[in-house]
């Protein structure tokens, strides 16, 4: 059984657990059928459904292999051009099928083009675009996240009224007071 199939599967069988068992003795099972069909947004479900189906026929025919050996062929482009170029082909397929259906398609077609040797130019290169077209634009020059901008400690005998506001104390770093107030 493809991996797929087992691990939906498990899903449906506790599903059917849930259903058999009683929330207490005596009493109605925790999940009832009855309000399934009346709970489920099954415009969801059946878009969802279809677009998993459609890229199962994709990947099956080979036309996800195919796609990425054209755009592969583009090697006169830069890695800044073939980036954008998924870019726009993954704009346009949102527009007409649901975003986990596409990514699923065309991940491996970002992988496909960032591990091809066969381009000789740009073979780094095109793996980072390759690499880095679902991911989200970041700054040149963004600083380290541990950096924190903190408060400038008070002259020793005051005490700020920031309620948290850090203070050394004997070598500790302890809290003030929020002065009755939660965090």
């Amino acid at each position: 059984m493809p991996r797929n199939e087992h691990e939906s599967l498990n899903v449906f069988l506790v599903l059917l657990l849930v259903s058999l068992l009683p929330n207490a003795s005596n009493s109605e099972p925790l999940f009832d059928w009855r309000h399934v069909p009346e709970r489920i947004s099954w415009r969801t479900v059946l878009t969802i459904g279809g677009g998993f189906a459609l890229t199962g026929v994709i990947e099956s025919v080979g036309l996800s292999r195919c796609l990425a050996e054209q755009i592969i062929k583009l090697h006169f482009l830069s890695p800044l051009q073939t980036q954008l170029v998924l870019i726009l082909l993954t704009a346009l397929l949102i527009e007409i099928n649901a975003n986990v259906v596409i990514a699923r398609l065309l991940i491996p077609i970002a992988a496909d083009i960032g591990r091809n040797k066969e381009n000789t130019n740009n073979e780094r290169d095109t793996h980072t675009a390759g690499r880095y077209t679902f991911t989200r634009p970041r700054l040149l020059h963004q600083p380290p996240l541990t950096t924190r901008r903190r408060h400038p400690a008070p002259p020793r005998g005051r005490r700020s009224t920031h309620p948290n506001f850090f203070q050394q104390r004997r070598g500790k770093r302890l809290p003030l007071r929020t002065l009755g107030k939660p965090f």
